[in-house]
Formats: structure tokens, sequence, C-alpha cells
């Protein structure tokens, strides 16, 4: 009778406690809550969630791909390799975790991942974010909290895309646990990296951005930040092809600026931006509308031979960008002269922003370039000459609706030094260029 009680008394205890130790999300964690570097992404330590502040603890959480670091492996098109998710903490007893592989523009899913065992689940999700269109996501995660000390590891299968899409990014969240059948106590890691594509004799590596390479096309000093409509300047490697200078920018059908020149495109928040010069280190560009990317830290990336089938896309850079481009005062001395000629300055100041109904705007800029300071191709295309001018710019910006701006901008300058420029003096002012320079108005909407 007493082997009975004993009996009966353990099954009511796994009836009734069991369920208790699966409340803290014991079927693995919500979608796109890997902390990962994406647009939308969250953490574990949402108030609704764990709370607590990310990797705050003494833990970690690490991916190994083949056995190997995110930054050593490199991913050969279609084949399948084993994944492993490590949760560690020392003075955590229950782990669990979530891993997504995204494209570097962080909307698309890279790859597959599958199950090896019962203890991983592979969940998707189909919600758009962000900037980014609709597609499936996967987040594998832990199908059951895995009960271990020290520290638990979660092994899983990835199968790399079919052909080359340049970097991935991996990103996971690790849940180190009390066990105490709630979300208070727990401790959350995060961890993402960007593994490469192999490169097998003589192949093109993927485009590359220097660290803090997105910066507003102004030279010095450097201002990472940008207003949307701005031009930028991108530094980096492998944009295009060696010896590729592309600098007059190609049309599209309905005569606006192309978003691809040279087979090489810039992304801005997955939108693809006009595109002003190309060179194998530097690209220009401009940052699409306000209507497309709004105030807030932005992704840029550079896409090489883009809209092929081989497209190769570089890691993400972030950049600012602003309601209103930043006053500045820029110089810049052309040290490789070899005239006297050499040097530039643009002073530029804004008040108002133009972002709401009934906005206003007012700008004023100085402007002086000698004629060898900078290469005309990547300059102002508004002045009376790419160099060798001085100009005061005047400028008025209206928003009347929510989507119409109305703006009013005037030029007014002269050549610096005529006799270098004469053929840009009006005819009737040509005599005059040995004495003293002709003033021109130049106004424009």
């Amino acid at each position: 009778m007493l082997a009975k009680r004993i009996a009966f008394t353990t099954l009511l205890t796994a009836i009734f406690c069991f369920p208790l130790y699966l409340l803290s999300h014991e079927n693995g964690a919500p979608q796109r809550h890997t902390g990962g570097p994406f647009p939308g992404e969250k953490t574990c330590t949402e108030s609704d969630c764990h709370g607590g502040i990310a990797n705050s603890g003494t833990g970690s959480v690490s991916i190994s791909i083949n056995g190997m670091p995110l930054d050593q492996y490199r991913y050969t098109p279609g084949e399948t390799v084993p994944v492993s998710v490590t949760v560690t903490d020392p003075t955590k007893i229950r782990w669990g975790f979530e891993i997504t592989a995204r494209h570097s523009n962080g909307c698309q899913q890279a790859g597959d991942f599958m199950q090896k065992d019962l203890s991983v689940i592979v969940q998707q999700d189909t919600t758009a974010p962000g900037n980014c269109p609709e597609a499936t996501i996967q987040f594998p995660t832990h199908s059951f909290p895995m009960g271990t000390a020290g520290g638990g590891t979660f092994e899983l299968n990835w199968s790399a895309p079919s052909a080359s899409v340049g970097p991935i990014v991996f990103a996971a969240a690790g849940n180190a646990a009390n066990g105490n059948n709630g979300n208070d106590g727990d401790l959350i890691y995060t961890t993402n990296g960007t593994v490469q594509p192999k490169q097998d004799g003589g192949g093109t590596p993927p485009p590359a951005i220097d660290s803090g390479g997105a910066i507003l096309s102004t030279g010095t000093p450097v201002v990472q930040q940008a207003s949307a409509t701005a031009i930028i300047t991108v530094f980096g490697e492998q944009f295009a092809p060696e010896g590729t200078l592309a600098l007059n920018p190609a049309l599209d059908g309905d005569g606006k600026v192309a978003t691809q020149l040279a087979s090489t495109c810039l992304e801005v928040n997955n939108v693809r931006a006009p595109m002003f010069a190309v060179a194998p280190t530097q690209v220009n560009a401009q940052i699409p509308s306000p209507e497309l990317v709004g105030p807030g830290t932005a992704s840029v990336l550079v896409v090489r031979h883009c809209g092929s089938a081989g497209e190769l896309r570089s890691s993400a850079e972030n950049l600012v960008v602003t309601q209103s481009t930043p006053a500045f005062f820029n110089f810049v001395n052309n040290t490789r002269a070899t005239s006297s000629e050499r040097s530039g300055y643009w002073a530029e100041l804004t008040f108002g922003r133009l972002a709401e109904q009934k906005d206003i705007q007012f700008g004023y800029t100085f402007v002086r370039i000698e004629r060898d300071a900078v290469l005309g191709a990547f300059n102002e295309s508004d002045l009376r000459a790419a160099t060798n001018v001085r100009n005061h710019r005047l400028n008025f910006g209206y928003q009347a609706y929510r989507n119409v701006q109305m703006s009013y901008t005037l030029w007014l300058g002269r050549l610096a030094n005529p006799t270098d420029n004469a053929s840009l003096v009006p005819p009737l002012a040509r005599p005059a260029c040995t004495t003293a320079p002709a003033r021109v108005r130049m106004p424009s909407i």
C-alpha cells in the first residue's frame, strides 16, 4: 500500500509540476528575437519576455560552423555543414537559444537550417519589418530548455545558398536561466558575425566598405551623417574592376539618375540609390527620398555585378540619416597640384526642416574653389564651373503637402580667375577678363 501511495504521489508531481517547468517559452523563443543587426529585430530582454540587459552577465553565447568560428569559416554554395550554438554561464542551469542567417541587407533568408535531433525546432516568420519586402525567415530555437551544469550546446545543420550571395550575417541569442520556472533572474546573451564565400581559383572577392567609410560628400571634415537626398561618398575596396572610373551618371527611362553605374549599385536601407560615380575604392551616390529612407540609423552596402545572378554584396555599414544635412565648413588643399590654385572652401548653414506640412527651410552657402583644388566630376553640378569659382547660394523650401515640396535656389557668383575659363564668361564680358571678373547670376528652381 505504501509503495502504491509513493508511486501515486510521484505521478501527481510529474503531472502538475512538469507544465510549470515549461512556462518560460518551453516551445522555443519568439521569432525575431536574436538581437541581430536587422530591421525590426528584438532581443529576449523585452519587458514581456525575460527583461534585464543583454550581455550583462559573466556568460556568453557563441556560434560555430563546421567546427570553426564565424570569422574563419568560408561557405561553399550548396554545401551542408553542422552548426553549433553554445550558451554558458557559471551561475545558471537551464539553456535556450535562437539563431538566424540573413543576406547582408538583413531582410532575406540565407541558406536553409535543418534539425539534427528533437532538441531543436525550425520556426518561420513572414512579416516585413522596416523597409524589408515580405520574405520567409527561419528561426531555429530550442524545443525544450536544456538542463546541464555550466552551459549547453544545441546542434543543427545549415545548407549554404545554391549560389554565392556575398557576406552572410549569422546572429544568435542565448538564454541562461536559473530554473525557477519564471522569467526573472535569467540572463540573455547575444552575438553576431559575418561569413564570407569561399574563393576558388581567381574568384572575385565581394566588395568591402571601410569601417566608418560611409560619409557625407564633403571631404574634410568627415561627417558621418546626412539628410535624405544628400550626396554621400562610400570608401572601401572591390567596388568595381581595377581601372574602372565611371564619372558620367546614366539615366533611366524616366530621365532620372539610374541606380546602377558600371554594374555597381549602392543600397540605403535596402533601397537602391542614384549613382553618380564609381571607382574600385569609392562610390558616390544620393540618399533616396525621405519617403523611402526616413531619419535614423541606416544601413549602407555596395553591390557588385548588380542585377546579375552573380551579385556580390558587401557587409552593411551604418550612416545616420537626419532630417536636414548639418551645417559645416569644409576646406580642401590639393597637395598634388602643380599650381598655387589648389585650395577650396565650402561653408553651409541651414535653418528649419522639411518633414511635415507647412515646414519651412532656409539655407545659405558660400563656395570658393580654386582651379586645381578638386576633381571637377565629383563637385556640385550647379556651379558656374566645377572649379575656379566663387559662389553664394540662397535656398528656400516649403513643405506644401506631405509628399509635395516646393523649393527655390539662387546662385550668385563669378569665376575666381576668368582668364582660366574665358569660354564660360558671357561674350559681352570677355574683353574685361584681363581686368575685372564678370559677375554671373544663375537662378534655378
